[in-house]
């Protein structure tokens, strides 16, 4: 299934690239914002950006969209995804049958919506949210792109797998050793999130 060409191009033709150039380079200074306010992390609105513009960045492979950080709908840097990557040296957690089952479903279909990939699976729907939540809080799928529009603050997804995003994105050079990673980490995340959030983000890369 291939992503609607239109949805990139009109996110950035109606928000206007200098908005969606702002925005990316707060989230880039940052190094991660959320998709809604909380009271742990700026949101995107908060550091003057607009969940359209967000979906312009998500379009072009400019951020990556995953729920790694509090359990919540975050979005990070090209740079601090590879940071985290680094640290995780190339490990796949182990998953339990049915994220496995849906991560395999999506390697082979490449794009797919979030229905779509429910119901390929042939999991409960219990099942199924509990597999897709732990693909996505360990950065094994992300975001493509919008796929169709809601409301005017909400789309379905089309999605795909951390490695599919990768070859889209234009991903910092990185070949230096985990333990530089987690101080470069340390340093971009300071005053973005505490410091117990960026220890914990770190323990988790080194776990999974």
């Amino acid at each position: 299934m291939l992503a609607p060409a239109f949805m990139g191009r009109r996110a950035g033709e109606e928000t206007g690239m200098d908005e969606a150039t702002k925005l990316l380079e707060a989230v880039n200074r940052l190094g991660m914002a959320g998709c809604n306010v909380c009271p742990y992390l700026r949101s995107i609105d908060e550091i003057g950006g607009s969940w359209q513009v967000a979906m312009s960045l998500i379009a072009a492979h400019k951020l990556f969209y995953t729920k790694v950080y509090r359990h919540r709908t975050v979005y990070l840097s090209a740079e601090v995804y590879a940071l985290l990557r680094c640290i995780r040296q190339g490990r796949e957690p182990l998953y339990p049958y049915p994220a496995r089952h849906l991560l395999d479903l999506l390697e082979q279909r490449e794009l797919c919506t979030m229905q779509e990939l429910k119901a390929a699976s042939g999991l409960a729907a219990k099942t199924f949210q509990k597999a897709w939540q732990t693909l996505l809080e360990t950065m094994a799928v992300t975001a493509w792109a919008p796929y169709q529009e809601l409301n005017p603050q909400w789309s379905s997804m089309l999605y795909c797998t951390a490695a599919r995003w990768e070859e889209a994105a234009a991903l910092p050079e990185w070949d230096g050793p985990p333990e530089e990673a987690k101080t470069r980490l340390r340093a971009r995340l300071h005053g973005t999130i505490s410091e117990k959030d960026v220890e914990k983000l770190i323990r988790d890369a080194e776990r999974d």
